[in-house]
């Protein structure tokens, strides 16, 4: 892994290196792997051990891999600008697909039914029981 030099640099031009977003400048060098950021009408040079590249808009790590990459096309290859778009348009695609096939017909899970809870049990009434007293003989007078 070599360190990326920054040749020319024409409009404004960001790395991403790690947690830092830094403004790509003449002579200064960047890590293998920096994330280049290049907007619409600005390139950049990069030179490492073993390539030197023209980078065009788009976004791309940069790497000695992706510079052999871009100078084999041309050396005015970057990254695509329409990565986001097209990630955005399946998810449109796919949020398509399930509301077309919510209205066509498909039903929808039936719900869980309700689980209500069984009542407790009446409570057992209590019921005392008092013996009657038997009545005690009384001794007769005769």
């Amino acid at each position: 892994m070599a360190d990326i030099t920054i040749g020319t640099v024409n409009g404004l031009v960001t790395a991403t290196s790690g947690n830092q977003l830094i403004n790509v400048q003449p002579g200064m060098t960047l890590p293998d792997g920096a994330q280049l950021n290049v907007p619409s009408g600005a390139s950049v040079q990069v030179s490492m051990p073993g390539c030197s590249a023209s980078v065009g808009p788009g976004s791309v790590a940069m790497t000695l891999s992706a510079c052999q990459t871009i100078q084999a096309a041309g050396g005015t290859g970057g990254g695509s600008n329409l990565n986001p778009y097209i990630i955005g348009g399946a998810g449109l695609g796919l949020l398509a697909w399930n509301v077309n096939r919510n209205r066509s017909g498909t039903p929808a899970p039936a719900p869980a039914p309700a689980v209500t809870p069984a009542p407790a049990p009446a409570p057992t009434p209590v019921v005392t029981i008092t013996p009657t007293p038997t009545p005690t003989p009384r001794p007769s007078n005769s």
